[in-house]
């Protein structure tokens, strides 16, 4: 293929499958889809099914078709238990499952079995014998692995002297089969006599973490825009189910899961932190508490915008598009504090506040326009961007510059109505609290400002 740049080939390794031995395998390809017009997913989904209808991929036990994902596994549950035979039921069950769900390919868990071994059980019969357990382990160790008889100074090196059977005496299984076992009584019995044998692959390695035993099964999405989807349809029908079968077994959502939400912990804190500073900075400018409110109106309508603005460029919303909605926050008020700023300036002049409203709108339009179609046709070259470096900042662009169009779009033509709104609103409650008619103006802070400073002025 044309995309393909180089590959390479690693025999007794896999990273993906979380293997070693010469039971494993990996072909690393590198292809460059930047100028391609086939998705990197639709060619990882051609390779699969070419795999699949291969012989040999039929005959492989587990393979994988993917690459690194910096942002962690899209689908991975951990699976803790103290008790191992549920767990190991649970794992298969669940595995099962999950290869029943349509658009989840390459599902493996970090327990991969190792290299095929041999399974030895006494039976009992080699009591009669006086032969143990340890005793047999120890015997097929010194013959088939060897063990160390003597050392031997040649010149300035010392020489390691180990015996073992030769080659041709252990190199099947016969030959263990039909290895002699010496007993406390000089006797040699075949081990076939006192043990039986059975194949079968166990684990490599046993993980923890905090101290439980866990195993944690993760797979990727045929569609990468389905994954918050497939989790949650995960969680609802095949976790819930299995935490009924076995309820000592407890279930844990990891991988991309795990990772946004303890980055949308901390932002909730960082947006929190970012609204109370400006809320309060907004306060002291316009002496208000209630237009503070009403600036901050305009963040719904532009984080509203944003969402839009992902359906309209066709990508999902994602972490790095809330990034771009932080942002967003600073960039949305300054426009309406323009507004208001203009609005509260007519309103001393003698304006009403209907026409001011007016006015405001007009004579702060075009301002309010050029800078925000500056900032939009400013993000556009990112948001057109077709290179891969590019992918990570088209969420954060496509944010701010749909947040801002769609929030200036409100500021214009909507703002002016939630100024006389609100004006009216705090009327309402004033002549409910005095039970008196209440003058548009006499509710406007920056009237009743310069009221108060008129009557500090005389004193």
């Amino acid at each position: 293929d044309s995309m393909m740049t180089y590959f390479s080939s690693n025999l007794g390794f896999s990273q993906n499958l979380g293997q070693n031995g010469n039971h494993t395998g990996a072909l690393s390809v590198f292809v460059n889809t930047e100028n391609s017009k086939t998705p990197l997913d639709t060619l990882m989904g051609r390779v699969i099914r070419r795999i699949k209808s291969l012989p040999e991929g039929q005959l492989a036990q587990e393979t994988y078709v993917g690459g690194f994902n910096r942002f962690g596994k899209e689908i991975e549950v951990g699976l803790t238990s103290t008790n191992e035979k549920n767990l190991s039921n649970a794992l298969i069950q669940f595995k099962k499952d999950l290869s029943n769900m349509d658009g989840v390919i390459n599902i493996k868990d970090n327990m991969p079995p190792g290299r095929m071994e041999v399974n030895i059980k006494m039976k009992p019969q080699a009591e009669m014998f006086g032969v143990s357990k340890g005793e047999v382990l120890t015997q097929i160790r010194q013959g088939f692995f060897g063990q160390e008889a003597q050392r031997v100074i040649i010149g300035t090196d010392e020489v390691k002297i180990w015996v073992r059977y030769p080659l041709e005496d252990r190199n099947s299984l016969s030959d263990l089969e039909s290895m002699k076992i010496k007993t406390v009584a000089g006797l040699a019995i075949p081990l076939e006599e006192i043990c039986t044998f059975s194949f079968g692959r166990a684990p490599e390695t046993l993980k923890r973490k905090d101290g439980e035993r866990i195993v944690k099964v993760d797979a990727e999405c045929v569609y990468p825009d389905s994954v918050a989807i497939m989790n949650e349809r995960i969680q609802k029908t095949l976790v819930t189910k299995l935490a009924q079968v076995y309820p000592d077994v407890e279930f844990r959502r990891l991988g991309q899961f795990e990772r946004s939400q303890k980055t949308g912990d901390s932002m909730k804190f960082v947006v929190v932190i970012v609204l109370v500073m400006m809320f309060v900075i907004i306060s002291l400018h316009f002496n208000s508490l209630w237009q503070a409110f009403l600036i901050l109106l305009v963040i719904p309508a532009g984080i509203a915008g944003a969402i839009m603005g992902h359906g309209l460029v066709g990508i999902p919303v994602s972490m790095l598009s809330l990034f771009g909605v932080i942002a967003l926050l600073g960039v949305l008020v300054n426009d309406a504090i323009v507004f208001l700023d203009r609005y509260n300036d007519l309103l001393l002049e003698g304006y009403t506040t209907k026409a001011a409203a007016i006015e405001a709108a007009v004579s702060r339009f075009r301002p309010i326009l050029l800078t925000s179609l500056t900032t939009v046709a400013g993000l556009l070259p990112i948001i057109g961007e077709k290179s891969m470096q590019a992918q990570f900042l088209i969420p954060m662009a496509v944010s701010i510059a749909f947040g801002v169009l769609f929030g200036t779009i409100f500021i214009l033509f909507f703002f002016p109505s939630a100024v006389l709104t609100w004006n009216s609103i705090r009327r309402s409650f004033k002549r409910i609290w005095t039970g008196e008619k209440v003058d548009p103006l006499a509710v406007e802070p920056a009237l009743k400002l310069r009221t108060k400073i008129s009557e500090l002025e005389n004193e």
